[in-house]
């Protein structure tokens, strides 16, 4: 996404900062959480998983400094980190996150070719005919016949099981 897209979607995204008081025990069992969180803020869980997932990583909203995600969560529960800093703070970061994947695309050119292709793609575009390849392999001409295809992994001497 372009910086700006990152930053409007931030913006716009969902950002409790205290459970919602209607949420029921069975609607929370249907979710695809993997961890039980009450607050369910999608903004918090990005900074979570992604942010402070690497070594060292310190939030900085302004002039408070954060070295690890419960401090931050908890200023922010208690109204001492606003959401509109929180998600400032955010959409910057994960636009550096960012930065290094965008420059490749610009700047290789088999890389530009074939995210032209996905944007393409996405747009309904017709790409026209597939190439066939060892991973697309193009049958339009067997007719009607019933055709099997196997997958296996090449031979090996070591049997796993």
């Amino acid at each position: 996404d372009a910086v700006e897209d990152v930053i409007r979607k931030i913006e716009n995204s969902y950002c409790p900062s205290a459970p919602e008081q209607d949420a029921s025990d069975a609607s929370s069992s249907e979710g695809m959480s993997l961890v039980q969180d009450e607050l369910k803020n999608p903004c918090l869980d990005y900074i979570k998983y992604t942010l402070f997932s690497r070594e060292g990583y310190t939030f900085k909203a302004k002039d408070r400094i954060y070295e690890n995600f419960e401090d931050l969560k908890k200023d922010f529960v208690r109204g001492e980190l606003s959401e509109t800093l929180l998600k400032e703070t955010l959409a910057a970061e994960v636009n550096a996150l960012l930065e290094p994947v965008r420059n490749h695309f610009q700047q290789d050119e088999e890389a530009r070719k074939l995210l032209e292709q996905v944007s393409a793609w996405r747009r309904g575009e017709d790409l026209g005919p597939a190439k066939s390849s060892p991973t697309h392999l193009k049958l339009d001409d067997l007719g009607n016949e019933a055709l099997f295809v196997v997958v296996a992994p090449p031979p090996s001497e070591l049997v796993l099981l």
